[in-house]
Formats: structure tokens, C-alpha cells, sequence
């Protein structure tokens, strides 16, 4: 599977946060969000879209939403919104969705071989303008562990972040021995997906 996302943010001087996004899928996940939709009515569908921008900017309000179930559907499938976010003095973002500690390392060890079925390449592109100026944003980091890596590289000035994130988990079986080792590293990049910054 594979996931990209791009994110254009606007944080006000009253706290609000006001975006963009445009996060397009492709393969099996694509399928999945795609069917989900399909079955909602019109109105129900901003909210799945909320749902999904929970762990990047918290709780948004989807204000508006291009329908994507007219696309191809053995095509990728992308989904355009625009939202608010009634923010403060402090904004916790994530280059999420996918975490893989949430996702793969919940248990302290295992007994049996982890199988990780569905392959993942997720890339993140963020850029936040701010009113004011603001500290917390997060520095350039790679981590890796065998095929799995998660790299951050930021650009950030007293008013502006840029961010390009890439989390790559390769398919196949973790074993019960390797499997300690693999989730300290999922756990390290769900915490490498998340910064808090604080208005000045």
C-alpha cells in the first residue's frame, strides 16, 4: 500500500487552525476507504474524513469535501477537504496516519511470529504558516530497523515549519526474538510523528 498526504495549515492569532488536505491512497487501503465511503450517505462522508484527520491536527471540522467515489476505482483514490480546528496557545500535530507502533507493537513480546500482510510507504508533506511566532518544532531524524525506516527532514523559520516525512514498513514475518527489537523501533517513529509547538 501506499499513502501521500500533503497538508497546508493556517495557524491564526485567535488559536484557530484552518487547512487543506489532500491525502490519496493506493492499494488495498484504497480499496477499503474507498468501499467505507461508498456506503455513506453525502453527508456522513466529512465525517470519516474528520476521523482520518484525528491524528494529524486532532479534532477537525471538515468545512468542505471533494467526493472522490466518482474516481476510477482501480485507480488511486484521493480525497480533498478543507477544515478548522479550534486550536489555542499550543498545537499538537502528527505525520501520521499510520503509526506502527499503534498499529504493530502494542504487546511487550510475542509468542508467535508477527506477520505484517500489507507493506506500507507513507509519505507526509506538511507546511504551517502561523500569525505569530512559535517554538517546538521538531528536528531532522532517521530511524531505521532492517528494511523498516522513518525519515523527518524540517525546515522551520519563526513563523513557518516545512516537513516532508517517509515511513516505509516492509512486508513479511517478524519473529518472536526480533519482534522486542521491532517494536521498540515502531514505538520510537510513533513518537518521531508527533511535536507540540507553542505560541511565543
Amino acid at each position: 500500500d501506499a499513502r501521500r498526504v500533503r497538508l497546508d495549515l493556517r495557524w491564526h492569532e485567535d488559536g484557530r487552525l484552518t487547512g487543506a488536505s489532500t491525502d490519496t491512497l493506493v492499494g488495498q487501503e484504497a480499496i477499503v476507504v474507498g468501499a467505507t465511503l461508498a456506503q455513506l450517505d453525502a453527508a456522513r462522508r466529512p465525517r470519516l474524513v474528520e476521523r482520518l484527520l484525528l491524528p494529524a491536527v486532532g479534532a477537525a471540522q471538515v468545512e468542505s469535501f471533494a467526493d472522490p467515489i466518482e474516481d476510477d476505482p482501480d485507480g488511486p483514490l484521493t480525497m480533498r477537504s478543507r477544515f478548522v480546528v479550534q486550536g489555542g496557545d499550543q498545537l499538537a500535530l502528527g505525520l501520521a496516519p499510520v503509526s506502527p507502533g499503534r498499529s504493530h507493537a502494542r504487546l511487550a513480546d510475542r509468542a508467535l511470529p508477527l506477520a505484517l500482510d500489507l507493506p506500507t510507504h507513507q509519505t507526509v508533506h506538511l507546511v504551517l504558516e502561523s500569525d505569530r511566532p512559535f517554538t517546538g518544532a521538531p528536528s531532522d531524524v532517521t530511524l531505521t530497523w532492517g528494511p523498516h525506516r522513518f525519515t523527518r527532514r524540517v525546515e522551520v523559520d519563526d513563523d513557518r515549519v516545512e516537513i516532508h516525512s517517509e515511513l516505509v514498513v516492509a512486508g513479511g514475518l517478524i519473529a518472536p526474538e526480533d519482534y522486542p527489537a521491532f517494536a521498540k523501533w515502531a514505538r520510537q517513529v510513533d513518537a518521531a510523528e508527533r511535536f507540540t509547538l507553542v505560541a511565543r
